[in-house]
């Protein structure tokens, strides 16, 4: 997994995300797993990473698969690859865990910078079925994240095995 080049590639798709695919469901392969989106939510696959964004591009979701064995680890490899991408990282309260479609799930949010600007970041980590953990980061500027927050959330509750 090349997380930079899937976040700067992402982050461009932010600015201008052209009509590449449009549906309501997406599948990740590598991680087994299946989610419902928004209707008219693009998507773009980069180096196993799933994007998708809405038509204004103002915000992006990645889908990827961690190489970790659990959660714990996971969340090491994860700490690690975000601070080489995002600076003054500020989390927002404690983790919050959850049972998803009977995958254990781990999500936090907090607030960053990205070449300066200010993002908001909302990260989920889950053990899929297919014994993968998979990576859901959501990030753009906050007003837009506030904006699609519902959004976010159904496609996040609505991850299951494929």
């Amino acid at each position: 997994m090349n997380f930079l080049r899937t976040l700067i590639f992402a982050l461009a798709l932010t600015f201008a995300f052209p009509a590449i695919s449009m549906a309501e469901t997406f599948e990740h392969a590598e991680s087994g797993v299946q989610f419902e989106s928004p209707n008219g939510w693009q998507s773009q696959v980069e180096e196993g990473a799933l994007i998708i964004a809405p038509k204004d591009g103002s915000i992006a979701l990645v889908f990827d698969v961690i190489d970790a064995k659990d959660l714990d680890m996971a969340l090491e490899v994860l700490e690690k690859e975000l601070s080489s991408q995002f600076t003054n990282i500020k989390v927002k309260g404690d983790a919050e865990t959850a049972k998803i479609n009977g995958m254990m799930a781990v999500a936090v949010e907090a607030d960053a910078k990205l070449e300066g600007a200010p993002v908001k970041l909302g990260l989920m980590l889950m053990e899929t079925k297919s014994g993968k953990v998979l990576l859901a980061l959501s990030f753009g500027e906050p007003k837009s994240m506030t904006k699609y927050e519902s959004e976010l959330v159904k496609i996040l509750m609505s991850i299951k095995s494929k």
